[in-house]
């Protein structure tokens, strides 16, 4: 789970994501921790999302309830990305099973 372990001025200076230690640093002494890659750099509309809301709050002091949202983004990217892995290794057998009705039934049309 993603977490906020230093304490600061919870000020949002800079956005740099260290793919080494999967920190998503904000200021010289903070950082939001245990944010993987994949979910880095999960895309919307064109767009990475954690970066970007973060971005959107450049010179903002980020409060508890700011960043109790921005681990449950994460979280909820983390949670997306097993789901699609999941749905992904289903996909041939239902690609099967369609092909199989599909062929069942234009075997009793005729």
């Amino acid at each position: 789970m993603a977490g906020f372990p230093e304490i600061g001025n919870d000020i949002v200076e800079k956005v740099l994501y260290d793919p080494e230690t999967s920190h998503v640093i904000i200021n010289p002494k903070q950082y939001f921790s245990k944010i993987e890659p994949e979910v880095w750099n999960f895309e919307v509309g064109g767009y990475k999302v954690c970066e970007r809301w973060l971005r959107e709050r450049n010179g903002r002091k980020l409060n508890s309830d700011d960043q109790t949202e921005f681990m449950r983004i994460v979280g909820s990217f983390k949670e997306t990305l097993r789901l699609q892995q999941e749905l992904d290794s289903l996909f041939p057998q239902i690609e099967k099973d369609v092909a199989s009705l599909i062929q069942t039934t234009e075997q009793q049309k005729l």
